[in-house]
């Protein structure tokens, strides 16, 4: 008797827990939650929606919200996780321009808060402004900026156009004449042999300056290759004639007479650093092929000689040619008989 006693009270009591705990699951209470709301960077439907004052927008709501303590248990569980917000969401637009979000109400119709059965008392902010805009395409051209490498010819890149997507109010923007860039960094361009075509593959696309910072917009293919060749330090060209010059000493140079076969050398090569190199093709340096005669030189009557080449001004280019040797003449002038 005292056994069955015992056993109807424990189930008593536990019957007695059991419907405390599930009247106070059941029981309305209150709570305040901090959210993360985002607004959606990815367009939808063609469209993009994003806060007027992106500055004053934190992405933090203030919400106060009533229910059951399990519903309230759960909503606070996905709290930590962010709400974003999409062009034709419940209680959202769906057409482009100037709108006002009531928030209580976009997030009264979120399945968080409607399937739980939690209402939401307040919100803070209570409102927000927003800006809905459509979506367009348009093809630009992409150029390359090196910085202050010295590049042997243009640059080229693959592909050389690409399409650009930007909200449709900033893309009025752009002028007709607006291009991607791909702006080559000096790191990006440690290793190239220069004097050789070389490519620096997958480079970042940027937009147009005037879309520079601006959200919503994106390049595809957002990369590409580029093909340049760093201009080599040093560089050769061919000088096609070169005069021959005589030198002779000044003490007895005028008892001679001396002639050089031939008068020019043809095809002279120079080399050197790039820069002198160009001075030499547009005519700055001149070049001269010079046959120095010594006075033993002449009294021995040599007919060939090396040449030796100087520039004026003078530089650090280096000549050569096939062959150097001029063919020499040397004559002994008859000594002029003084005036009676």
């Amino acid at each position: 008797m005292i056994v069955k006693h015992a056993q109807t009270l424990i189930i008593a009591t536990l019957l007695t827990a059991v419907v405390w705990l599930f009247a106070e699951a059941e029981s309305v209470r209150s709570k305040d939650l901090t959210l993360t709301v985002e607004f959606s960077p990815e367009p939808v439907g063609g469209l993009v929606l994003e806060p007027l004052d992106r500055q004053a927008w934190r992405d933090r709501v203030e919400v106060s919200v009533s229910g059951s303590s399990a519903a309230l248990a759960g909503l606070e569980a996905g709290s930590i996780k962010p709400i974003r917000l999409a062009p034709g969401m419940p209680g959202l637009v769906a057409e482009p321009g100037e709108s006002i979000l009531d928030l209580r109400e976009v997030l009264r119709l979120l399945p968080q808060f409607a399937e739980r059965g939690v209402s939401i008392n307040r919100t803070n902010p209570p409102t927000v402004r927003v800006w809905a805009d459509r979506l367009t395409t348009r093809t630009v051209k992409v150029v390359v900026d090196a910085g202050r490498a010295d590049l042997d010819g243009p640059a080229s890149v693959t592909p050389a156009s690409i399409r650009l997507s930007a909200p449709e109010s900033v893309m009025k923007r752009l002028s007709d004449t607006a291009t991607a860039l791909v702006r080559l960094t000096p790191e990006s361009l440690t290793g190239l042999v220069p004097g050789r075509a070389e490519t620096v593959r997958s480079a970042v696309v940027l937009p147009p300056t005037e879309l520079a910072g601006i959200d919503h917009v994106i390049v595809e293919p957002a990369r590409a290759d580029v093909t340049l060749t760093i201009r080599s330090r040093t560089s050769t060209a061919t000088v096609p004639n070169v005069p021959v010059q005589i030198m002779m000493p000044a003490l007895v140079g005028p008892q001679w007479d001396v002639k050089a076969e031939p008068t020019f050398l043809n095809d002279v090569q120079a080399s050197g650093p790039s820069d002198l190199v160009e001075q030499l093709k547009r005519g700055e340096i001149k070049v001269f092929a010079v046959v120095v005669l010594s006075a033993d030189d002449l009294e021995k009557g040599v007919n060939s000689k090396d040449v030796i080449f100087q520039s004026t001004p003078p530089t650090v280019l280096s000549f050569k040619v096939d062959n150097p040797i001029v063919r020499l003449t040397v004559d002994r002038r008859a000594p002029v008989k003084p005036s009676p």
